[in-house]
């Protein structure tokens, strides 16, 4: 029998401001395999200062516009996509990228990795769920599709071989799932996709994305903590706002890719910037 052993720490807080009859809401989150990697004072900071930025909401008009992602909202975009790279989905033709291996399905700027062997991940292990090495799948390069993931039972279905993506609980049979989710970072600084931009918003996380419709690749979101930019700066904080869209169209549309990463636990992202997105207020 195969056995492994291993630790992992979390750190979260969720902060609340308030200022003259007004009240906004921030939090940060960190993760690792070592609990020496994580500050609670750094968590606290983080999700106080967002709470206090987010004061001073004010509405924005309907509009198509730039919205540049924080690496939170990336990895809820990113949870549809990976969905559409299943390969259970993949037998049961229930993905958009089904007969697309090869063929350009995202931005240049973009590439995706699956790694289950990333230093200090929390999902990082020797094996997975049914004892399959480890690996480092890419599954985008500068936009071409270059594999889907699989357990044993949807690799052999689909006549392809496991790439260590089975998970389970202890009370549940295995299934597809992604190990640590990697995009490659960018050359340009935060600040710089920011001050590139005319009109747009800068969004922290998004709120809906399971309901994303996977055989369509179709998505509507709230936008949570959006703040507006305009003119190449942030302005204020948004009071409510939608992107709704294809998920494939989404990130055709990446123009851009930070060169600063966020360590999620789960995985490694940046911030990217999309362009020409409908926001609904």
């Amino acid at each position: 029998a195969l056995s492994a052993q291993g630790t992992s720490a979390h750190a979260s807080a969720y902060a609340v401001a308030e200022e003259a009859g007004d009240s906004s809401a921030g939090f940060e989150y960190e993760a690792s395999r070592q609990a020496s990697d994580i500050s609670p004072l750094r968590v606290g900071e983080a999700a106080g200062r967002m709470a206090v930025e987010n004061l001073g909401k004010k509405s924005i008009e309907t509009a198509t516009m730039d919205v540049v992602l924080h690496p939170l909202a990336l990895a809820s975009l990113l949870s549809i996509v990976t969905e559409e790279l299943s390969g259970e989905n993949l037998y049961k033709k229930r993905t958009p990228l089904a007969g697309k291996l090869g063929e350009q399905v995202a931005s240049e700027e973009l590439t995706l990795v699956d790694d289950g062997v990333l230093e200090k991940a929390t999902r990082t292990w020797p094996f997975d769920a049914e004892g399959v090495p480890s690996r480092r799948t890419v599954l985008v390069e500068r936009g071409v599709l270059k594999s889907f993931i699989f357990d044993r039972y949807w690799g052999k279905a689909c006549g392809a071989e496991s790439t260590g993506n089975a998970s389970r609980g202890y009370s549940s049979e295995p299934r597809i799932a992604p190990r640590n989710l990697v995009v490659e970072a960018g050359s340009k600084p935060l600040s710089e996709l920011i001050s590139e931009v005319d009109e747009g918003m800068l969004v922290v996380d998004f709120m809906g994305t399971h309901t994303a419709n996977i055989p369509s690749g179709d998505f509507s979101v709230v936008a949570y903590l959006p703040s507006y930019i305009k003119g190449g700066e942030l302005k204020h904080p948004v009071k409510q706002a939608m992107i709704s869209g294809n998920i494939l169209d989404f990130i055709a549309k990446v123009d851009a890719v930070s060169r600063e990463v966020k360590n999620l636990g789960r995985a490694l992202l940046p911030y990217v910037r999309v362009r020409g997105v409908r926001v609904s207020a």
